[in-house]
């Protein structure tokens, strides 16, 4: 400190240093200081320091580390100042891109501090999470397959300008576009459209131009609506006058099995005959049968056809039967 007076004469004390005041609290602060990747570390380091924030070096304090935010851990859950008054720890995020943290660290004897705020973000894009619209589609329906550019832990990463191209298991069937490109959420979609057979198994791949790749769940086709019975027959030559086995299976457009039972099936033929029973109905697998017996005049032929009696377009006509000739006993 100087003094002077308003002769001009002055004069200066000797030095005096400011010390930090009692410790009060900590400083804690992250690296990296605001944002980390998903799964990644942060070093926490937690300063001791009075209450304008002077650092106070204080060795042996035992810190103990809580956060906010969920998932992640501390690698251990208390340390202890050293000379500088100094307490680190490092703090392994989740893998779930967003989260927020903050850290506290408080001692034994009652200071605390707590960071600013560390956010998690998505790393590097390594595979696309591929999802469908449906588990189960009509057979010959449509599709919608969607692929998420993601990190190693399913974070996902807006990046735009990828090209997916498009592959499948199971049989039958035919992409809207062999290739599709990220929008700018990472995002590429395209439809598939199924083939008619029922019970076919679909999985779906998308591989980009940097080889990120995923597969979807397992998409199966299903029996579409009733339109029609496929008619079969035991014998298309049974002597005249015998008995044939009719079989009509309720189907859809495409000739796929329809399991539904108690379908009323209204049984006529072409040339006579006879049906029993008349009507019969249909079982848990849709399948109705009857016996027919033909006329006694061979070289006749019929024609059997099963109609359903709650809807008369759902039909159905087996092969052509032609009655034979009795065996010649002699």
């Amino acid at each position: 400190f100087t003094g002077t007076d308003n002769l001009g004469i002055a004069g200066t004390s000797g030095p005096v240093t400011t010390t930090a005041g009692a410790a009060t609290q900590y400083l804690v602060t992250t690296t990296p200081d605001s944002a980390v990747v998903a799964g990644g570390p942060v070093t926490i380091t937690a300063q001791l320091a009075d209450a304008n924030g002077n650092a106070v070096a204080q060795a042996g304090r035992t810190v103990t580390w809580s956060k906010t935010g969920d998932g992640g851990s501390f690698a251990s859950p208390t340390t202890a100042t050293n000379a500088s008054g100094i307490a680190t720890v490092t703090f392994t995020t989740g893998t779930t891109a967003d989260t927020v943290y903050t850290f506290t660290g408080t001692d034994n004897e009652g200071a605390t501090g707590t960071s600013g705020p560390v956010t998690t973000t998505a790393g590097a894009a390594t595979q696309y999470l591929v999802t469908t619209n449906t588990a189960t589609v009509v057979a010959g329906g449509p599709v919608t397959i969607t692929a998420q550019l993601a990190d190693a832990n399913g974070n996902a990463v807006a990046l735009a300008g990828r090209t997916v191209t498009w592959s499948k298991t199971g049989d039958g069937g035919s992409f809207a576009s062999p290739n599709t490109s990220t929008n700018a959420s990472g995002i590429a979609t395209v439809t598939f459209t199924t083939g008619t057979t029922a019970g076919t198994v679909y999985t779906f791949t998308g591989t980009d131009n940097l080889g990120a790749t995923g597969t979807s769940g397992p998409v199966t086709t299903t029996a579409g609506a009733a339109t029609q019975y496929l008619v079969t027959v035991n014998d298309t030559a049974p002597i005249a006058g015998t008995e044939v086995v009719v079989t009509a299976q309720l189907a859809d457009l495409y000739g796929n099995a329809v399991a539904e039972a108690d379908r009323m099936v209204n049984w006529s033929s072409t040339n006579g005959g006879s049906f029993v029973p008349n009507p019969s109905f249909t079982n848990a697998l849709g399948v109705a049968t009857t016996a027919f017996t033909t006329g006694e005049a061979p070289d006749t032929a019929h024609v059997v056809t099963a109609e359903d009696d709650e809807d008369v377009d759902i039909r159905g006509e087996s092969p052509e039967i032609v009655t034979q000739e009795p065996p010649d006993d002699g």
